[in-house]
């Protein structure tokens, strides 16, 4: 199963989601962000907003640093099995708000927050996708 996971900015949720999944169903989801654009082709690690979801992943065991931002588009979406977003349906473009693929997922965004907030994030976001993955 292709997943495409979602978040605003793909830099912190998606991000640890791709991550997880990547480590625990080997290599089959990818991230993206509605707002990515600012950032697209850079690497995570490269960015100071991206340090704490680096950190806290990198406790876990994976290392999503050299993993790359990217704008959500319709052609990210076009071989993708099911897409988990963690943006409310009226932020996601058009093409998205309806298709059947769509999960959602209320996580709430870890941009400004401390590192407290992201451990709690990184591990409601392990349990996600554990769940996602076992069903």
């Amino acid at each position: 199963m292709n997943v495409l996971y979602v978040c605003r900015a793909n830099i912190g949720r998606s991000q640890m989601a791709q991550g997880f999944h990547n480590k625990f169903a080997k290599g089959k989801a990818t991230s993206a962000g509605t707002h990515g654009i600012e950032h697209e082709g850079k690497k995570l690690g490269e960015l100071t907003r991206g340090a704490l979801a680096c950190q806290v992943m990198q406790e876990e065991g994976i290392n999503i640093k050299d993993q790359k931002i990217k704008q959500l588009n319709k052609k990210s979406t076009d071989t993708i099995d099911k897409i988990i977003t963690m943006v409310p349906k009226k932020q996601l473009p058009p093409y998205l708000a309806q298709d059947k693929r769509v999960m959602y997922w209320k996580i709430a965004d870890a941009k400004g927050k401390d590192y407290e907030f992201h451990i709690k994030t990184r591990d409601k976001i392990k349990q996600k996708v554990l769940t996602l993955l076992n069903n």
